[in-house]
């Protein structure tokens, strides 16, 4: 059987154009629908999500509503609330090529003790970005590569997963759910509301490898990051 994948949006006052947009990549997935839900979990938005977004055209579609703002806290909720063996986490700036879910299986498959892994982010700007920026765009999520990596141990020359479109496996997501909860140090890692200081990430990398998953980049797997 076909392991089953549950798609977690966790967003925050999101831009409605850039939304539709993400949302438009999810309806064009190739993968059939009943082998995927969506989960919208609404990180305490001013103007709720639930009545503003339209889920009709998926059967497994709901919108939740965490009221603990953070990513973390609403990574956490979208893992509870969701059934998949494979969780993708899509922010509302993603947009996901057509075949991401289908190739995300067949990674999964191909790869049986991938915890973390991640794929290519490119950038899509409203304004072109100086020249003086060039360096730093990585540090914006943005990943462009012909070679895919794979590690069961730390590499330091290799760059973590980023968060735009992780595939997390549920034995990992589930780990690093309890962890949060039992170590408090963990909640001043994530970014919250307009505080954009991130470190959950790399935290979920880590805690792959630490308990004994491994973590990977695969060209296959592609995005625009808006």
């Amino acid at each position: 059987m076909s392991e089953f994948i549950s798609v977690v949006l966790c967003t925050h006052n999101p831009r409605p154009a850039y939304l539709e947009r993400v949302m438009a990549a999810l309806r064009e997935q190739t993968l059939p629908r009943s082998s995927w839900e969506l989960l919208i979990v609404d990180n305490r938005s001013d103007q709720p999500l639930a009545t503003q977004a339209d889920l009709s055209w998926h059967e497994h579609a709901r919108c939740v509503r965490e009221e603990n703002l953070g990513l973390s806290h609403a990574r956490c909720r979208g893992i509870r609330e969701s059934k998949g063996e494979i969780m993708v986490f899509v922010d509302d700036d993603n947009v996901l090529a057509s075949d991401y879910l289908e190739q995300t299986l067949v990674i999964s498959q191909q790869q049986p003790r991938a915890g973390v892994w991640c794929g290519q982010s490119r950038p899509v700007f409203e304004t072109p970005p100086p020249d003086w920026a060039q360096p730093f765009l990585p540090y914006l999520a943005l990943r462009e590569f012909d070679h895919d990596s794979f590690m069961m141990k730390r590499d330091m020359a290799q760059p973590l997963p980023y968060g735009a479109g992780m595939c997390v496996r549920r034995v990992v997501a589930e780990a690093f759910a309890q962890a949060y909860q039992q170590e408090s140090w963990r909640s001043l890692l994530g970014r919250q509301g307009s505080n954009l200081m991130s470190g959950e990430d790399s935290d979920l990398g880590l805690l792959s490898l630490k308990i004994g998953w491994g973590i990977g980049s695969f060209s296959r797997l592609r995005l625009e990051h808006l």
